[in-house]
């Protein structure tokens, strides 16, 4: 039972032809040099690989429904399915005040594809809601 293997991996496409010859060499290295830092952030697995260097595949269209930005409240919910708004004011007044309280589908807009006019402005009168609701949670 030890002898089967759970996973099978295999090199890229684009390293096969830079493989050396079996019998010239003992073991691998990644082709990029990992550093052993943890401030550091590392995007590359152990071949050199991201989401960068393979995308995906730019035949499969992203289509965006929309259905996000229906609901821009995004308050938790009770065991019971009830909306719960909790007035942050009230144990952290400075964290609070800190935040833009924008709605969270409003990031997708910073990408061209899926800026439009309409989007932006019904960003803007959301926002303008939430900002009145932060208001009366203020009080």
């Amino acid at each position: 039972m030890d002898d089967i293997s759970l996973n099978e991996t295999d090199n890229f496409e684009r390293l096969k032809p830079y493989k050396t010859k079996a019998g010239s060499t003992v073991g691998t290295s990644p082709v990029l040099p990992i550093e052993d830092n943890d401030t550091k952030p590392f995007f590359y697995d152990i071949q050199g690989e991201s989401v960068y260097t393979n995308p995906p595949d730019s035949s499969q269209p992203t289509v965006d429904h929309g259905m996000d930005e229906e609901d821009i409240w995004a308050f938790s919910r009770t065991v019971y399915n009830q909306d719960v708004i909790r007035n942050p004011y009230t144990r952290n007044l400075i964290d609070a005040s800190s935040k833009s309280h924008a709605p969270f589908w409003g990031a997708k807009l910073a990408t061209p594809a899926f800026y439009k006019k309409e989007k932006y402005d019904k960003f803007v009168y959301q926002w303008g809601l939430r900002l009145g609701l932060e208001t009366i949670k203020l009080r």
